[in-house]
């Protein structure tokens, strides 16, 4: 059993420790993902302007508060539009619905900021290209056939 909760800074100790174990999660399934990028999570929660997006991050926790899985989520509202930067799961944990519920979450959170739409990085030309072997091996596409 999980529940997904919105976290919008980091003040509370409760969103902290949910912070630093995202950024743990982050780490173990993106090894090639910089540490600076991972360590700018808080301070996007915090300072949206400074980074032109609102950061919307839904975690996934347990009963006892532990981080199974999260979504990082990017809003522009000059744009009107979101943008999926990360969603990922406790490598151990993997397989059992929670990255299912997370999509879900993400898309009832962008159609209640009325977006137009929401994107994702995604190589499907080459997925050669991909900064995760666990990627690249989700992304493996049968060549298309070819219509007369």
């Amino acid at each position: 059993m999980f529940r997904i909760r919105k976290i919008y800074d980091c003040t509370l100790w409760v969103n902290q420790r949910a912070v630093t174990q995202v950024q743990t999660i982050l780490r173990n399934q993106f090894p090639d993902l910089s540490a600076k990028k991972i360590d700018k999570i808080p301070d996007q929660l915090r300072n949206p302007l400074k980074h032109r997006f609102k950061t919307v991050l839904l975690v996934a926790e347990d009963s006892f508060g532990s981080v199974r899985g999260f979504a990082l989520l990017s809003y522009a509202p000059d744009l009107n539009f979101c943008y999926l930067d990360y969603i990922a799961t406790q490598k151990e944990r993997s397989g059992g619905g929670i990255g299912g519920a997370l999509y879900e979450r993400v898309r009832l959170e962008t159609l209640s900021l009325n977006c137009i739409g929401m994107t994702r990085t995604m190589y499907l030309q080459n997925p050669q290209t991909t900064r995760s072997k666990m990627n690249s091996q989700r992304l493996r596409t049968s060549p298309r056939k070819r219509r007369n």
